[in-house]
């Protein structure tokens, strides 16, 4: 295995925050991506690796159905664990999707432009009707803001008081 040196630098920054001591809510809440090209040349290392430690776990079933499919997967790290998902939903390949009679799938973001099909590998969803009155109810997209990240307790709540004046 070799890996550049920009990967060795992404790679041991990871393992200092996997390896430190989980002393802040910051690093208990922290979750990163491998990059992809990463993944690609480690997968055969990471393979051997989870074969070995999965083996007789209640891992052992969930790692069998992504083992093969590691190339299609995204690989993310945490604190506390790492989790594998597909890069796109297996609605066509896996039998408890591929013959469901129905799927219901649900986003508190859904556009027109087709991003919900690209996600789940799917040729057509039928969208419900946005109810009647609905857009009076005022849900809509959220700003948030942390003004405590970068100012002192009493700066935070001075600019949230201030914020909050001038929005009715």
């Amino acid at each position: 295995m070799s890996v550049n040196p920009v990967e060795t630098v992404a790679l041991s920054g990871v393992l200092c925050r996997i390896s430190a001591a989980a002393e802040d809510e910051w690093t208990r809440r922290w979750v990163d991506k491998l990059p992809t090209p990463v993944l690609a040349e480690l997968s055969n290392d990471l393979i051997a690796l989870l074969d070995e430690h999965t083996g007789s776990s209640h891992l052992r079933y969930p790692w069998s159905v992504v083992r093969d499919y590691l190339h299609a997967c995204h690989l993310y790290v945490s604190y506390n664990g790492i989790l594998i998902r597909p890069i796109i939903a297996p609605v066509n390949t896996h039998l408890p999707f591929s013959n469901a009679k129905q799927h219901v799938y649900m986003s508190a973001t859904l556009g027109e432009g087709g991003e919900l099909e690209r996600l789940f590998g799917t040729e057509q969803i039928t969208r419900l009707p946005v109810p009647k009155g609905w857009d009076r109810q005022g849900v809509g997209r959220r700003l948030f803001l942390f003004p405590e990240r970068s100012l002192d307790e009493v700066q935070a709540i001075e600019t949230t008081v201030a914020m909050m004046k001038e929005t009715p």
